[in-house]
């Protein structure tokens, strides 16, 4: 079981958050997916909205309508991951336990540098699960990577509103 840290954030929805976003990232994303699905779903939508709940073709135009409401939510669910663990990182990460679990700087690595690595190097320390720093490296290098989770959740919601 995972602790909580001092501010509320869980260990286990962080650990689970980063296994999303690891697995996410080793899918190739489909950039027209999104408004394919948004698109049929609004067909569906308007397709079951003209017909009664009587009607023989109403629960099949139902379950078509769903299934594409099914998808919506999982393709933006995607994205929920990385802005819940990029949040989750920006409020609350700290240089030891459960943040240095191997899936969470695996997470980190991929999320704010573009590497595939277990270990990150950040302000000339090299961090890998189980590493342990004195009480002002900790600090320095915990701002540090809540600055640049900070930093890659702003430029997300940036390319998200198309600013």
């Amino acid at each position: 079981m995972c602790p909580t840290s001092s501010n509320g954030v869980d260990g286990e929805t962080v650990l689970s958050l980063a296994e999303r976003c690891l697995e996410n990232r080793q899918r190739p994303p489909d950039p027209d997916m999104e408004q394919v699905v948004k698109e049929k779903m609004k067909e569906w939508g308007e397709k079951l909205d003209e017909l009664n709940e009587n009607d023989p073709l109403y629960r099949r135009t139902k379950e078509k309508y769903e299934e594409q409401v099914r998808r919506w939510e999982e393709l933006t669910s995607e994205g929920d991951a990385e802005t819940r663990f990029l949040e989750a990182v920006a409020e609350g990460f700290v240089a030891e336990g459960f943040w240095l679990d191997e899936r969470v700087l695996r997470a980190l690595n991929l999320l704010l540098f573009g590497k595939h690595s277990d270990a990150l190097v950040v302000n000339r320390n090299v961090i890998e699960e189980g590493t342990k720093f004195d009480e002002e490296t900790t600090y320095e290098v915990s701002t540090r990577i809540r600055r640049l989770a900070r930093e890659e959740l702003d430029e997300m919601r940036e390319r998200r509103d198309g600013i």
